[in-house]
């Protein structure tokens, strides 16, 4: 049990990071110069539609393979976001002027990942019913 545990934390991690930082290799999007994580910045900038429903898709992904508590799940997708920016904000304290602002924007996201884990909990929950 511990081992599916920390495997659905860890994947969560991962492909929150990489549903919002993919679309900016494949879409024409400004960079953004950031002391430490540049990519971060530039998708975080650039966020649209395309990191939203991959975020979602990987959300209701997450939903239907794993039963850890969908609200932790959601919120750990995009819990390196804001550690990124507080790292960022020691390097260079001029970096993220308006944090509160950033952690109201990750909180939203968190909240919109963990509607689509529990999404797919339900229907993972439902298709083990028929």
């Amino acid at each position: 049990m511990q081992y599916k545990l920390a495997l659905s934390i860890v994947a969560a991690i991962i492909l929150g990071l990489v549903s919002i930082i993919v679309p900016i290799f494949f879409l024409s999007v400004r960079a953004y110069d950031a002391p430490l994580f540049p990519w971060v910045r530039t998708a975080i900038e650039n966020l649209g539609l395309v990191s939203l429903l991959l975020l979602i898709a990987t959300g209701f992904f997450l939903g239907l393979i794993s039963s850890v508590r969908f609200w932790l799940l959601g919120f750990l997708m995009i819990a390196a976001f804001p550690l990124l920016s507080i790292l960022e904000g020691i390097v260079d304290p001029h970096s993220h002027r308006l944090f509160g602002l950033e952690l109201f924007v990750y909180a939203v996201l968190g909240l919109i990942a963990s509607i689509s884990v529990f999404a797919g909990q339900k229907v993972k929950a439902k298709l083990c019913r028929l």
